[in-house]
This record gives structure tokens, C-alpha cells and sequence, in this order.
């Protein structure tokens, strides 16, 4: 009997110390720091049916960040809650979210072509640090790894369709001291794509790592609440609508942006900002530091120009201000739902104009911006020109579709494999937008027209694949495409 009691005893020693170690792993999170491999299944999408809208599922994730920024160290902490559905017939055991933090951290590779090294490390080498110290998936802790970019989450047990989770992630990060599209000149921070956002999961997680050429980002259309803690002397500038309160030498700034594919911020000490209020109602911003008042004025009035003309041509601009931020960067500006970044030496008007056409194409029309760049860029670019060239357009692009002959008629591809932003930009920019100019006139200015603002009206807050764009241009056009857009594609 006694030699019972010892046996069961033990067992139920055993037993503890298993659930102990378990649940302390668990803890830990499995977070295994992988060598950056390229060795990802760049898969072409399923389309947009891939995402079913479940009856009784709130389409949008919902994103709340509790942040905190101490420019001295260039520390940025945040407590983030991601409210999330599956939106597809297809179970997963798998959560993949974006850390593009860790894309400039020391001893992965640089996000950046060495023609533009200088220019985005100006004081020498300078990285982020990303360190994790909470990471729950429902209340519990979840095993989880990392790599490179992509923060993924082991399930123990299927996500099915429909069904809703929460992730919670406590997070403590350095800012690099860089020019990019995010970083630090003088008395002046700007954060873009340094929250961490969900993977689009369509049946299958599309999780990039941060590519040097073009916008390496992919994201779905979603709702943002996001607390800011800061010192008292800096300006908050934003994606979303802001309320503020000081408290000591701090500010506290509470900021809501419905319907967005991202959330962007600045904290500036040093620019002034000039102001106007559209016909419609929507105030315009320019936060300018190095730039003269008269060319941040200026700005604001072809950004003016530029709303109307897309208003008439695809649609109303969905939100009730739009912000231009001058700061240093190695591209020429950076678009953000409501918020556009601008690099002073290489500052234009046609750059002002192009980024506001953004806030239809790659914002309310979303689509994969690794895979298929040319869904974004190659439209706005064509806009863009519509704008500027006005009746100069067609000669323009008989120089474009010269050039474009000359150099063996490439096709639009993704961004991966190119190796300077010039290919990169004549590629999709130029030609893509070439394609769309003879697009036009295949359909005529009117068809073409009408083409686009059903574009935008079906899938505004939803993400767009070539076959839907071609689809709903048969549709329109009442011509059968393949051939054309055969020639033109990958």
C-alpha cells in the first residue's frame, strides 16, 4: 500500500513539472532569431474571392496601440491589441504579422540599394532594435518565431472561418537614425511602417520581407485607435483625427482613423505649418522645415487641385484632412492614409500631386504592392500625367511607348529581382502607366473613365488582383483583353 502512495505521489510530481515547463516555454515563446532567407513562396494570390465575408464578421481588424516616444534615446514602447477575424473558408494554424522594425536591425541586410546608402545613413550605420516582452494570442501566451520582418504565431489548435481572436504584443524598440520612411533629422522623428500590422491571409499568409525597391507592403483596410505619449514640445502629426491634453512636460494625444491600411505619425519640435480649407470641407497641411513658405504654400494648392480632379474622375477623398510632412528621405515622398512624407532635395509639385492620388490607389483600393506594384504606382503615375500634361499627354507617351520598344517590350512584373530603383521605376511607373494610356484609348476617354470609378466603387476597402482589374474592364469595355493585357503582364 505505501508503495502505492510513493508511485502516485511521484506521478503527480512528474505530471507538475511537465505543465511547468510547458507553460514556461510557452512563455518564452519558441522565439528562434533565423539567418534573413529570401526562400519565401512568392505564390500568386487567389484573388479577391478568396476572402469570404462570413455573415455576422466584422470585415476590418481593429488596431489599438498604446504608445510611448522618448526622443532622447530614440525609444519607442507600445502595448498593441489586434482584434482580428478569419475572413476566409479556410482554417489556419498560423498568425503572421509584419515587425518592419526589424528589417534595419544589426545583422540583417540593409532594405537599401547602395546608390542610396549616403543618403539614408548620413551619420554612418544606425539600427533598430526590436524586443518583445509579451506576446498573447486570446489571453494566453502563444508559441511564436521571428525572422527578419515576419513575426509568426503557432496555433494549437485551428483558426476557423469566422471565428475572432485577439493579440496582444508589449514591445520595446529603438529608431534607427536614418533617412527612410521612417527616422530622425535634427528635432524631428517620423514613424512610417514601424507599427506592427497583420499579414494579409487570404487562404495563404502573404508575409514579404522589406524589399529595396518599391513599397514592400501589403495590408488590409482597417480601424485604429492609438494613444501617443510624448514630451510637451513636440507637434504630433498624424494619420486619423487627434485629441490632445498636456499633463506636466508631456502631451497625451488619443488619434481615430477608420478605414485605413495604415497608421503613420510624426513628432517634429522644429517645423512650422501652413493651413487651408478645401471647398469640401477637408483641411489641408504642410509641416515645413527647410522648405520656404511659399513653395509649402504652394503645395498645398496643388494638392487642392489634385483632390477635385480625382473627386471628379474616381470619387470623393474619404477623409477630413490631408497632411504633407517635409523631412529627409532617400525616395522622393511616402504615402500614408491622410498623411504624405516629402523629401525637401528632391521636392516638386508632381511628387505633392502623385502621392495624393495614393489615397485612391494602394489606400481605398488596396492591392499587393510586392506581387503587383503596378496596381498602385502604374495608376497613379497615369493620373498623375493626366494632371500635369494635360493636352501634351499623347505625345508624352509616344516617347514613353519608343522607349518602351526600344527596350524589348518588358513586361510588369513584382518588385522582387530588381537591383537599381531606376529599372525598378521605368518599369512599372513608366510603362505601367504607358498601359494604361493605351488602355484608354483601346476603350475611349469615356468607357475608360466610367471603367475606373466602378473599379473604385467595388472594391474601395477591399484588395484588387490583375484578374479583377481585367475582369471588370471586359466588363466595360465589352471587348475581350487577354491579348492586351497578355503582352503587357507577367
Amino acid at each position: 500500500m505505501r508503495f502505492r502512495r510513493i508511485l502516485s505521489l511521484f506521478v503527480i510530481y512528474v505530471l507538475i513539472g511537465l505543465i511547468t515547463v510547458y507553460t514556461s516555454l510557452l512563455w518564452v515563446g519558441f522565439v528562434r532569431e533565423k539567418i534573413y532567407s529570401e526562400e519565401i513562396d512568392f505564390m500568386n494570390p487567389q484573388g479577391t474571392n478568396a476572402f469570404t465575408q462570413n455573415e455576422g464578421v466584422d470585415p476590418s481588424p481593429t488596431y489599438t496601440h498604446h504608445l510611448s516616444f522618448q526622443p532622447e534615446n530614440r525609444i519607442l514602447t507600445g502595448d498593441s491589441l489586434i482584434q482580428t477575424w478569419n475572413r476566409t473558408n479556410i482554417p489556419t494554424r498560423e498568425i503572421h504579422l509584419q515587425v518592419f522594425l526589424r528589417a534595419f536591425g544589426k545583422g540583417e541586410p540593409a532594405p537599401v540599394f547602395n546608390e542610396f546608402m549616403p543618403k539614408v545613413y548620413p551619420g554612418g550605420f544606425s539600427y533598430s532594435s526590436l524586443q518583445l516582452t509579451q506576446v498573447l494570442l486570446d489571453g494566453e501566451p502563444v508559441p511564436y518565431t521571428v525572422e527578419n520582418a515576419d513575426l509568426k504565431l503557432i496555433l494549437l489548435k485551428d483558426w476557423k472561418p469566422g471565428e475572432k481572436k485577439e493579440i496582444r504584443i508589449s514591445w520595446k524598440a529603438e529608431l534607427p537614425a536614418i533617412h527612410h520612411r521612417m527616422g530622425k533629422e535634427g528635432d524631428s522623428f517620423w514613424f512610417g511602417n514601424a507599427l506592427p500590422i497583420l499579414a494579409v491571409y487570404d487562404g495563404k499568409w502573404h508575409s514579404y520581407a522589406y524589399e529595396k525597391a518599391g513599397d514592400p507592403f501589403f495590408s488590409q483596410f482597417s480601424d485604429y485607435h492609438v494613444e501617443i505619449e510624448y514630451p510637451s514640445r513636440y507637434t504630433l502629426i498624424s494619420t486619423g483625427e487627434k485629441e490632445e491634453r498636456s499633463e506636466g512636460e508631456k502631451k497625451i494625444a488619443k488619434v481615430h482613423a477608420e478605414g485605413v491600411r495604415e497608421f503613420a505619425f510624426a513628432l517634429t519640435a522644429q517645423h512650422q505649418v501652413v493651413s487651408k480649407l478645401t471647398e469640401d470641407g477637408v483641411l489641408l497641411q504642410f509641416y515645413y522645415y527647410k522648405l520656404s513658405k511659399k513653395a509649402a504654400q504652394e503645395g498645398l494648392d496643388q494638392a487642392e487641385e489634385m483632390l477635385r480632379f480625382m473627386k471628379n474622375l474616381v470619387g470623393e477623398y474619404p477623409y477630413k484632412r490631408l497632411t504633407l510632412f517635409e523631412n529627409e528621405m532617400f525616395i522622393s515622398g511616402m504615402e500614408y492614409p491622410g498623411l504624405i512624407l516629402l523629401d525637401r532635395s528632391k521636392y516638386k509639385g508632381e511628387t505633392v500631386v502623385h502621392e495624393v492620388a495614393h489615397q485612391w490607389f494602394y489606400n481605398l483600393v488596396g492591392n499587393d504592392q510586392v506581387m503587383e506594384p503596378w496596381l498602385d504606382e502604374a495608376i497613379v503615375t497615369y493620373y498623375t500625367d493626366r494632371f500635369i500634361r494635360g493636352s501634351g499627354l499623347n505625345d508624352y507617351y509616344l516617347q514613353i511607348k519608343k522607349r518602351w520598344e526600344k527596350d524589348g517590350k518588358p513586361k510588369l512584373s513584382s518588385v522582387l529581382g530588381y537591383t537599381t530603383w531606376s529599372q525598378y521605376y521605368r518599369d512599372i511607373y513608366l510603362y505601367g502607366s504607358l498601359m494604361l494610356y493605351e488602355l484608354e484609348q483601346k476603350m475611349g476617354r469615356e468607357k475608360f473613365n466610367d471603367f475606373m470609378k466602378k473599379y473604385v466603387a467595388e472594391f474601395r476597402g477591399k484588395i484588387a488582383h490583375k484578374e479583377d482589374f481585367i475582369r471588370l474592364a471586359e466588363e466595360v469595355s465589352g471587348v475581350n483583353l487577354d491579348s492586351f493585357f497578355s503582352n503587357r503582364i507577367q
